[in-house]
Order: C-alpha cells, then structure tokens, then sequence
C-alpha cells in the first residue's frame, strides 16, 4: 500500500510501482476446507453453524447467549476465538442475519446491536458492505446513493418499479420482511469399525478374519450414505506398546466388501507384526466421495477405458507395491511426438494435455528418411529403391522447443502429407534433415 498498490490493480501495474511484488494463485478448494475447519471451530459457540463463502461464517447464537454470559460476552468469545486461530475476525450480533454480515463485512461492531437499533445501524456502512452485484452499485451511484441508510430511506412501494429483482430483494432482508438462506454447517460423518478380540492374539489369520468382518460393515454403512472410499486406514491396536498402522489409496471410489476386504488384505499380508500380540483392530474411511448407482446400458457398446476389473487390480498392486509402483501413460504438451507420453502414478490426479483433433493414430521415435523437397514443402519420398509422391495436407507447422529443459535444439517443420497410393504420413524437418515420426 506504501508503494502504491492497490485493490483491483492489474498485475502489470502493480508489478509497475513493486518489481518485487510476490504473488500466488488463490487456491480456492483450500480456502473452501478453512472455511470449513473454523465453522467447525465456532460450533465451540453455536451448534448451528451457516456458511456464506469465501469468507463468512454466520453463528445462529439464538438461546446460546446465556450459555455464554450474555451477548457481550459472546461477542468477545468470538472475536478470542478466531484470533487465537490466527485470524483477524470482524464480528457483528444483530437479530438479523443480512445486517449481521453487512455490519461485519463494514469492520464490525464493538457491541451487540437489538431491536429497533438493528436498520438503524446501517445507516452509514457503504453499499460494498450489502453485497450487490455491480451493476445494481453502478446504478445507484449514478443516483447519488452510496450508502445502505439512504437506499433503506427509499420509500418500498417505489423499489420494484425503478431497480431490478435482486436489489428490491436484499432491501427486504436488510428490513427483516424476508429471510435469507445460507447451507448448513455440519460436521462430515465419520465411518469407522471397531473389533475388540476376545483376548490377546498373534495369529495373522484372525486379524485377517478380522478385516473382512470390518469390510462388510463398512460397505453397509458407506452404500447408506451413496459414498464410496478414496483412501482406508486400519490401525492395530496392540495389548503393549505403540499401535501398528497403515494405509491404502484407492483408485476410484469404492463401496463393494469384496472390494475393500481385498484392498485390506493385500496391505496387511505385506506387514510386519514382529509377531506382536494384538487385542483388536480399527478401520475408518478418512476419505470420501459420492457414488451413484449407475443403470446398465443395454443398447451401448462404449465402456470405460478403466474397467472395474482394472481398477481392482490396480487397488491390489497399489497396496502390495506402493503408489509410486503403478503407473500409466498421460499425454503431456511436449510437441515432440518422441516426448508426448510420460508415466505417472496411476493413483495420481495427472492432467494430459488434450491431443489435437488431427493426431496421428500411430507415432514411433523419429527416423532419418530420404525426402526429395521443393521450396521447404516435401514432394518426393524415396524408400529404397522406390519414390513416392507426395502432396501437403498441413503444414508447416514451426515448433521451438528445447531451451527450457536443457535440451536445445534446431527448430522442426512439421507436415501431413499424403502419397500417391494414399498413405497419410507426418513428417518433420530438422536442420535440413527430414525425418518420419507418425501415420494416420
């Protein structure tokens, strides 16, 4: 702010007043997770927690006032509570919900506002602070309006015929003639299985027995929530000393006993219990996500690329091998056709790069070929003792490549181009050399 950056500014003109200006992406799944984890936090005041993202929590402390002291102490509560979470909390108590966010979003209030005071204390907080939508600001900036207690001045019955839906709307709830909704905070469920051996044992093939009892409790109780696992973590728990834990990454959700007494087995065959004794064993789920019942398509014959039966199998070498063992090809945005496939961990969530629409359908590592060339365009190709003519279908295509990966090299030309006997080719020159590296 000191060299002159501010709000809205584009990159290139803050960059302008601050070359060492730092930036980052904002990663909103993580901003979305830390909402959450401090609405789970504030059920320590309410436990009726809304969310009103990015970066609002509304606490309904109806009836928990007197839990906590009164509504100044409540107050105080909550602005302790976020700072010792390392937060800096602006926080308003009002009746109304959408006053409660317009006072906290205008720096807050130092005391609970009730009753009548409630529309009253909207009378100096900007209109930013009542979330309205641009236009509707723009709109009532050309009138000469910029705050909430002269748009609330306004008489109503005028309101819908001079501003649109929404405005009339937000209105109504800063009044309180009309309720506004916010979801729900809830905590996630929890879906773990317990199972206490009727003594201490040191046999594997109990706990195995074990395991597979859990699995099927646990697929009862995931197919009643339409979620299947991502990830399962058992936990051994022993009759002295520290637990004996482990973990299993799954490939697609999965809600099936088979399925995750499998998975388990795989894993706890390739463990070590140091033949320690063991009273019991406990499974949960720290990972899920949604599974829907699929009806069979009778009639297509389209089937997905990874199967059930694939998968399965994956699951099984992920939990004897390791993650970092199974792998599978993803396209990347090398556009050398030698470069264009790289292997990742089939587990891993890698993003390919979106082949083009006139790909070859086969490419092989470039080979030097004899190409006879007139002005820079392929024209004849000699295999051998043979000689093919040729005509472009595309090309040239430039690609510079190289610099930045420590692999620098001669630009290539690509071409598609098609023989007389009407084989589709791609071709490449590189320093004038020609080379042949796919076909359709």
């Amino acid at each position: 702010m000191a060299a002159g950056v501010a709000s809205g500014m584009t990159l290139t003109a803050a960059r302008a007043h601050l070359p060492s200006l730092a930036v980052s992406n904002i990663n909103s799944e993580a901003e979305t997770w830390e909402l959450h984890s401090l609405a789970a936090c504030a059920l320590a005041l309410s436990p009726r927690i809304f969310l009103h993202a990015p970066q609002t929590l509304l606490i309904d402390a109806t009836g928990c006032e007197r839990v906590h002291g009164g509504e100044p102490s409540l107050l105080k509560l909550t602005r302790e509570l976020f700072t010792r979470l390392g937060y800096t909390a602006n926080a308003a108590l009002c009746g109304n919900p959408t006053t409660a966010i317009a006072l906290a979003l205008d720096g807050g209030r130092a005391t609970p506002i009730l009753g009548e005071d409630t529309v009253s204390a909207l009378h100096d907080v900007p209109l930013a602070s009542l979330r309205l939508d641009p236009r509707s600001l723009e709109h009532l900036g050309s009138l000469g309006i910029s705050r909430a207690g002269e748009l609330l001045a306004l008489p109503p019955a005028t309101l819908p015929s001079r501003f649109d839906e929404a405005l009339v709307c937000r209105v109504r709830q800063l009044r309180g003639d009309l309720p506004e909704d916010f979801p729900a905070f809830s905590l996630p469920e929890t879906v773990s299985e317990r199972l206490d051996f009727e003594g201490p044992t040191d046999r594997r093939d109990a706990m195995m027995f074990a395991l597979r009892h859990i699995a099927t409790r646990l697929a009862e109780r995931l197919d009643a929530l339409g979620t299947g696992a991502s990830r399962i973590q058992a936990r051994l728990i022993p009759a002295d000393g520290a637990s004996l834990e482990f973990a299993v990454d799954v490939s697609a959700p999965t809600r099936d006993a088979r399925s995750l007494a499998t998975l388990l087995l795989a894993r706890f065959e390739t463990l070590d219990t140091h033949d320690r004794w063991f009273d019991g064993l406990e499974v949960c789920i720290p990972a899920r996500q949604p599974v829907n019942s699929r009806q069979k398509d009778l009639f297509s014959a389209a089937r997905d690329v990874f199967s059930p039966g694939l998968r399965g199998l994956v699951d099984e070498l992920v939990g004897r091998l390791g993650v970092s063992a199974v792998a599978r090809a993803v396209i990347t945005p090398d556009p050398r056709p030698e470069c264009a496939v790289a292997f990742a961990p089939f587990l891993q969530e890698a993003k390919s790069a979106a082949a083009p629409n006139t790909a070859p359908a086969v490419l092989w590592p470039p080979q030097a070929i004899d190409v006879e060339e007139h002005e820079g365009a392929p024209r004849t190709w000699h295999e051998g003792r043979r000689a093919h003519s040729l005509s472009v279908v595309r090309g040239p295509q430039r690609v510079e490549f190289g610099w930045w990966d420590g692999q620098a090299e001669e630009p290539r030309d690509y071409f598609e181009v098609e023989s007389a006997e009407g084989a589709r080719l791609f071709f490449f020159r590189q320093a004038g050399r020609w080379f042949s590296c796919g076909a359709w």
